[in-house]
């Protein structure tokens, strides 16, 4: 006659057992439109940050890479000259873009080695031989090599 009670002494006991489990196993918070905003905001900008830091990092890397090519050319300047002076034999327009480049380039060389007045010597020997091609000469002069006072 005492089946109530025991229904409800098990009733109990299995409601404390469920708390238990209920707090072992926490259910996650609901958040609300405002948090979520606020978190994807904030991974957003975090991210963003993580980017910029990655492109700086590679900048530096890629100009620290030229600065060493940019040293090792300066060392081969003779080299670079006979290969400028090569190039400039084809005659063609592409010919002539491809030595304008190199010739920033070892402007650029010598300059952070400290030889411009060596460059400009070479410049003169270069354009005693090449100075007749006017579409070379109208390319330099457009990149900034002041032609006129150097012949």
């Amino acid at each position: 006659g005492r089946g109530q009670e025991a229904e409800r002494s098990l009733r109990q006991a299995y409601l404390l057992w469920q708390r238990e489990q209920a707090t072992a196993h926490p259910q996650p918070l609901q958040r609300t439109v405002q948090e979520i905003d606020a978190g994807r905001e904030a991974a957003k900008s975090k991210r963003l940050e993580a980017e910029r830091q990655y492109r700086a990092d590679q900048e530096t890397k890629r100009q620290a890479e030229r600065k060493q090519r940019l040293e090792k050319l300066a060392t081969l300047s003779d080299q670079a000259w006979l290969s400028i002076d090569k190039t400039l034999q084809r005659g063609s327009g592409q010919a002539y873009d491809q030595a304008l480049q190199a010739l920033k380039d070892l402007a650029e060389a010598m300059k952070l080695a400290g030889r411009d007045f060596e460059f400009q010597h070479g410049l003169v020997k270069l354009l005693a031989v090449h100075g007749n091609r006017a579409a070379w000469m109208k390319r330099l002069a457009k990149a900034g090599f002041s032609v006129g006072d150097i012949r």
